[in-house]
């Protein structure tokens, strides 16, 4: 008897009469990496850890285990029973060009899965499409009634355009919320089919890419429908306008028709500040003024956007903007541009409100500088501008609990300097290089000056670069009885829900 048959026997003399609802609630604490190991140490566990495993597929067609996979879920069709939610990524097949004689290649859509693969998946509520895995009409036409008949819980949908077009019938119904990756190329795309069927049950609706305003797209037709349960909005970022004018007075009166609006996005990238010359035209979603009035938004309880977009609002004193709870600031400007622009909200916000001069209840703030960064930066490229600015947000803040953003490198002086003024601040978050280049061997060396400014302060995240391989790490801070730093834990972790 090998180890492995000698470990399943121990563990399946212990556990094999326990009822499959026990065993899927002891696994459901399980990380997914420890869940893994358990099913595959003993078969007793097997159906059950399968049973948690398979709530969440992520099928790639490119995965050299792919069939394997759907052989899996076609031969139990309990499994599929309990998928929650489900990923499809299709990649592009190379194949050899069918009329030449040399090593040219083309790429092909190939069908990589049934048409009816959703036929038993009665609990589904999220679909994700990365491209669409089907060109040929019959099957697409089955894949999307099987969706229909079949999933009926299906609630929320994101769409990602990569390879393979999605057809211009395909829609879905009662859905609570949408995303679209938009982006160079999607103009055309069909969002409307279900947008419109799904429009009374929506309330969310979120576009995460870029957006050209064009009279003759998808998008511009969206903007004339209207969604009455609409709680959620992320409008994307405008990187082309053929009116600037015509794109924010549309976008303003889409806005103000949906008076339920709690969480509102503006944008997060002003693409000719960060990429174009000194020629770029800048585009971005600002509000019409003349439509704006004191009773505006009268729901609203997260912003997203720029500070062009919340002086806008404070200059028409739109009471609910002093009452959000969550802000989130991007900052796409050279130095003198942003003390320019944040002395600019500032006098626009004491002057709509001579008595309160701040956002009392704000306890998130999001505060993105586009700073370049990588392991090759200076050691310290924090100014006296980066700064200032913070002291300004930390008094039109003052309740912040939560920090998330994006700052240059800086030593163990600098960060407790640029924190200090946030008395009640909890957690920080900031990408892995404002913090490791300083960081040195010594973890509690480093954060024992924020701490001693920050009281509050219980963890600092630091957040992986994207699109690399890297964990996030979290910093837990120790203190005694009498608030003093002791130690400092390091946990690391892949988890994004951590980081805001």
């Amino acid at each position: 008897m090998n180890y492995m048959t000698s470990r399943r026997s121990m563990t399946e003399s212990k556990f094999r009469g326990l009822a499959s609802e026990l065993l899927a609630n002891i696994f459901s604490s399980l990380p997914r990496r420890d869940l893994v190991h358990v099913v595959l140490v003993c078969k007793s566990f097997y159906l059950s850890g399968c049973l948690l495993l398979y709530q969440h597929v992520d099928l790639r067609s490119d995965d050299l285990y792919i069939r394997s996979t759907l052989d899996l879920l076609r031969d139990h069709e309990s499994i599929e029973k309990k998928i929650v939610s489900a990923v499809l990524t299709t990649m592009p097949t190379t194949m050899p060009h069918p009329y030449s004689h040399s090593q040219s290649q083309d790429t092909q859509l190939v069908a990589w899965i049934n048409p009816y693969i959703t036929k038993r998946w009665s609990n589904l509520k999220s679909l994700k499409l990365r491209g669409y895995p089907f060109s040929d009409i019959w099957a697409s036409d089955v894949f999307l009634n099987t969706l229909h008949n079949s999933c009926q819980q299906l609630r929320y949908f994101t769409y990602r355009p990569e390879f393979g077009a999605l057809p211009s019938n395909f829609d879905l119904t009662g859905l609570h919320g949408v995303t679209w990756h938009s982006g160079p190329g999607t103009e055309d795309m069909p969002i409307m089919p279900t947008l419109s069927s799904s429009r009374h049950a929506i309330t969310r609706i979120s576009f995460t890419g870029t957006i050209i305003f064009r009279s003759d797209i998808q998008y511009y037709i969206f903007l004339d429908l209207r969604f009455p349960s609409l709680e959620y909005l992320e409008l994307g970022s405008l990187v082309d306008a053929n009116d600037a004018a015509r794109a924010n007075t549309k976008v303003t009166e889409f806005i103000l028709a949906h008076p339920r609006i709690e969480h509102l996005s503006l944008g997060r990238t002003r693409p000719a500040i960060d990429n174009g010359g000194p020629g770029a035209r800048d585009s971005f979603f600002q509000f019409d003024g003349s439509l704006l009035r004191r009773e505006s938004l009268p729901s609203l309880k997260s912003f997203e956007g720029f500070l062009e977009n919340i002086s806008m609002l404070a200059r028409h004193a739109v009471n609910s903007l002093f009452s959000i709870n969550s802000l989130s600031i991007y900052c796409p400007y050279q130095e003198r541009k942003l003390m320019e622009k944040v002395l600019e909200m500032q006098e626009a916000v004491t002057q709509a409100h001579m008595t309160l001069k701040k956002f009392p209840f704000v306890t998130y703030l999001r505060f993105e500088l586009f700073a370049e960064l990588h392991h090759m930066m200076p050691l310290n490229t924090t100014s006296l501008t980066h700064r200032t600015c913070m002291d300004h947000l930390s008094q039109l803040c003052p309740g912040v609990v939560s920090w998330y953003g994006r700052l240059p490198p800086m030593t163990s002086e600098h960060l407790s300097s640029m924190f200090g003024m946030y008395d009640n601040v909890e957690t920080i978050s900031l990408p892995q290089p404002t913090l490791f280049i300083h960081i040195g061997s010594s973890e509690l060396a480093y954060f024992r000056p924020i701490a001693v400014k920050c009281t509050n302060l219980k963890k600092v995240i630091a957040r992986k670069l994207e699109y690399t391989e890297e964990k996030n790490q979290i910093f837990m801070l120790n203190r005694d009885a009498d608030g003093n730093l002791t130690s400092v834990t390091a946990l690391a972790t892949p988890d994004e829900h951590c980081l805001h």
